[in-house]
Formats: C-alpha cells, structure tokens, sequence
C-alpha cells in the first residue's frame, strides 16, 4: 500500500480529532431525508442528532450507487470538533467492500486540515487551509445543511456566512431569511436554494430549483433504509441505475460541404415540466448541461441574417413561449454558467414546435431540409426548438 501526500480535500470528509469543550446543545432527534430530480429519488438519508453528535448514513445513486456514513462532534458553538466518513459498494460496511473513508485533523492552530484518504489500493494525504469554523460539504447530502440553520438559530443571527469544506478549498455558503418561515442557502457558484424551518431550525424541506442542480428534498420521520438499500441493489442488477445526472451528447453532421459537430450536456427530464418551469421562460440558459455547449463548423453558415464564420462556438438560449433566440459566442471551453455577452457573435430567432413523442434526455441534432440547407433541432420533453440555416 503507498503513500502520497497532496493538497485536496474530496466532497467525503473525515476528521478524528480531540477535544475538552463543552458540547452543543444540538437536539437529541432521528429523522430522514429524500432527496429526489424530477421523478427520480438520487439519496435517502438516516440523521441521528443527539446532544454535541450526528451520526448520518445515506444511499447516494449517482453517479454510482454508493452506501456512506458520517459522524460529527460539535463544540459549544455548532464548530466542527470531530469528522469521519466512509463510502461502501454495498450496505453493512464491510471491509471488502469499502471504496473510500477518510480521516481529517486540525493543526494545533486551527487553520489548516489534514486529510487522510484510504481505498483498497492506496493511502493519500493532503492539506488544506479551512478555519475553525468550517463544516462538510456532501454533494447531494443535506443534513450538514440542518447543522448550518440549527447554528443560525441558536445564535439568533438574521444571517450566516458558513464556510464549507469541499474540493481543494472552502466554499462560503450564504444563509439569509426568505420571509416567514423560509431561509435561503446559497451555494457561491450554483444560486439559492431556499427552505422552509421548522422548529430550532429543522429543515422540513428545501427546494433547489433555482439552482443548477433542481433537487427537492423532503424531510420525513424515518425512513426504511434497509428495504431501500435492498431495492436500489436490486434496480442496478437490472440495469435501472440512476448513472450521472446529466450525461455528454455529441453529435456529427455533413451538409453538402459542411461538416458540423456539437458536444454538449444532456439533462434528464425525468418527469418534471421542463420550459416554463425548470427552464424558465425569457431567462439565459446554457442549452445543455455542466460545460458549455459546443459546435465546431469547417464552412461558413448563414442563420437568419448572421454569417457564421467557420470554427468553434458556444450556443445558449432564451427560450420563449414563442420561439426565443439562440445565441452564438465566441468564447469556448467554459462551464455553462459562464457567459459573457461582449463575446456573442450575434443572436437569431428560433422557431419552436411540439413533439409527437417525449424526448428523455436533451438532444441537439442538424436535419437536412435541402441542397446546401439544413435545420438545426434542440429538442427536450415535448419540445422541439428549430433554426433553418444556409451552408454559404
């Protein structure tokens, strides 16, 4: 078994630590948490919450099926005393089939965290700067969240910047009142979640449609972790697996002399509404999913009254009941939440029409109308958007 050491921090944490101050009042409750896209359910939690304790265990589906469990101690003032994490292939925890854990430490001052990483093929250690303060981040686990609004409440602040630990950095997220019983949470680079409060602080649900992710989690007394565990084994054997929630698509087309080819995110529909709803009317979108979408051409084309140069653009779009526009930048190799409009080469008008049948996962696709011309497609759920142009 090897050992390196590097500078990161995974999306899992661990951390073993000791410490003599007193415990927070954190509650002594169980209660579980669904996590679901659409129509898709993507994590179910277990929460323990006893005084100065968590322990958690959750069901993560994507973009494996995996079995994780935490515990944390607190301090006096809702602080991170204690961290450890472990992510298995299959309920139980057992040793064989353990595909990662992790165990963090403080310095003595405090400012910085040490990781140690273990799989079944190596030990890893890194380093990291993170204050006292920090709390984990777990990518589509939320009972870290319930901490940060139990903190918020018990030091009746109106809002609360928690630092999260995730990646090779920390990440402030933002807590501020929504008005009654609601609460923002806002991820630094993904928008805001917003939440509804419960007594203390309980989370009873947060709803992330708003942000890239559109996940809807839901707060329930208990939930039945081992008949779920059982029945997800059994979904995955049977080639009903959840994967990533938003695959890569590619297409290539040759028109006449135009050879065109496109990359770009597909996300899932999954049941849910989609134009109106999780891609809202007359707002930007990055016609895709996670990195930009992408299309390279070795010809120049016409769309509208827009020449197209060869080479490699970005496409985004704002949809309308009506059709909307495509927007064509110069910009390339970004994330799609990166859009700068000084760099459009310029807009033109889609034409929109309805599907006979549901398009599952977002779809780019060029059909070809005539000599020289074709109709490029972005088609999702029941929509299709349409733009006709000419290979000059």
């Amino acid at each position: 078994m090897k050992t390196r050491w590097l500078f990161f921090v995974g999306l899992l944490g661990g951390v073993a630590l000791l410490s003599c101050e007193r415990a927070a009042p954190t509650p002594d409750l169980s209660f579980g948490m669904v996590t679901l896209l659409g129509q898709d359910t993507v994590a179910v939690e277990e929460v323990q919450m006893e005084p100065g304790k968590v322990r958690a265990r959750a069901i993560l589906r994507s973009p494996r099926l995996s079995f994780l469990e935490y515990e944390m101690s607190l301090g006096s003032n809702y602080e991170m005393l204690t961290f450890s994490g472990a992510a298995y292939a299959k309920p139980g925890a057992a040793a064989a089939d353990l595909l990662e854990s992790y165990t963090l430490t403080f310095s003595a001052d405090r400012d910085t965290l040490q990781m140690i990483q273990r799989t079944q093929a190596e030990i890893v250690g890194y380093n990291f700067a993170a204050t006292s303060a920090v709390l984990p981040f777990l990518d589509m686990i939320h009972w870290p969240f319930e901490v940060m609004s139990r903190k918020m409440n018990a030091a009746k602040l109106d809002s609360l910047v928690q630092p999260l630990f995730a990646g090779r950095r920390t990440l402030n997220f933002k807590l501020y009142p929504g008005g009654g019983d609601t609460l923002f949470i806002e991820h630094p680079t993904r928008g805001a979640t917003w939440a509804l409060k419960g007594v203390d602080g309980a989370l009873t649900y947060l709803d992330a449609g708003a942000t890239t992710r559109k996940l809807r989690v839901f707060r329930t007394e208990s939930v039945d972790f081992d008949r779920l565990a059982t029945r997800f084994l059994e979904q995955e054997s049977q080639g009903k697996r959840i994967g990533e929630l938003s695959g890569r698509g590619s297409a290539k087309t040759t028109i006449g002399k135009l050879n065109l080819e496109f990359d770009y995110g597909q996300p899932v529909r999954r049941g849910r509404t989609l134009f109106g709803s999780v891609v809202p009317w007359g707002e930007r979108w990055r016609t895709g999913a996670n990195k930009a979408t992408h299309m390279r051409i070795d010809h120049a084309i016409k769309m509208g009254d827009l020449l197209i140069p060869p080479g490699e653009y970005t496409l985004f779009s704002i949809p309308e009941p009506d059709g909307g526009v495509l927007i064509i930048n110069t910009q390339t190799g970004q994330n799609g939440q990166s859009y700068d409009p000084q760099l459009d080469l310029g807009r033109v008008p889609m034409q929109v029409d309805t599907l006979g049948a549901s398009v599952e996962l977002f779809t780019i696709e060029v059909a070809e109308t005539a000599t020289d011309r074709g109709s490029l497609r972005l088609m999702w759920g029941n929509t299709v958007f349409s733009i006709p142009f000419s290979v000059e």
